[in-house]
């Protein structure tokens, strides 16, 4: 059995354009579960250009032991998280991936880290008309993405300077899969390409 007493951070993982994205994101987790025991997620973007989310809390040979919720995670795009207990911010609500949607888009966030102004922001947010569902920083980010104005990337990277932490997350979004970290590099982030 698996030692929940080990506690490193959370863990966050994506797969972009192949057809067993939930997979590879389902097996790239269970590689990552030393940083993470409390829950686990998948999200891919579908062909139909929706979100299908499977997550709960538990491992991920626990969220994922029906092995019929993978198979129907069906796109060439996946996000995966998980997650390591954070005072103040267990349960369901804060399982991840976040799923937020819009009138005019969606995006899905699995994060890790910690924004040291994450409850300034969340007021301003909150003064200007948000509502928060979860107690994690993932929705923060969300939020902050859904007030800016102009492209997608364009409000993505003006996010980023409004967020303080250490931090990395991938973003799932009608248009791909981003990633990002804070600007001083403290949380692990690596990008490599399978072999055709």
């Amino acid at each position: 059995m698996f030692d929940r007493g080990l506690n490193e951070e959370c863990g966050v993982f994506a797969v972009i354009g192949n057809e067993r994205a939930a997979s590879l994101t389902y097996y790239g987790l269970h590689a990552l579960q030393h940083r993470g025991q409390e829950s686990a997620g998948i999200t891919v973007l579908s062909d139909d250009n929706k979100f299908l989310t499977h997550k709960g809390e538990g491992l991920v040979t626990e969220v994922f032991e029906d092995r019929r919720h993978l198979k129907k995670l069906i796109g060439s795009h996946a996000i995966g998280h998980v997650r390591y207990p954070v005072t103040g911010a267990e349960g369901p609500a804060n399982v991840q991936p976040i799923n937020l949607t819009a009138t005019t888009e969606k995006i899905s966030i699995p994060y890790n880290g910690a924004l040291i102004n994450a409850e300034q922001i969340k007021t301003t947010l909150e003064s200007e008309g948000s509502i928060f569902h979860a107690s994690g920083d993932a929705e923060i980010i969300g939020h902050i993405l859904r007030r800016k104005k102009g492209s997608f990337v364009d409000r993505l990277k003006e996010s980023l300077l409004e967020i303080d932490g250490a931090f990395c997350y991938v973003l799932l979004h009608d248009s791909g899969v981003y990633v990002a970290r804070d600007r001083y590099g403290i949380r692990p982030l690596s990008i490599g390409k399978l072999s055709d």
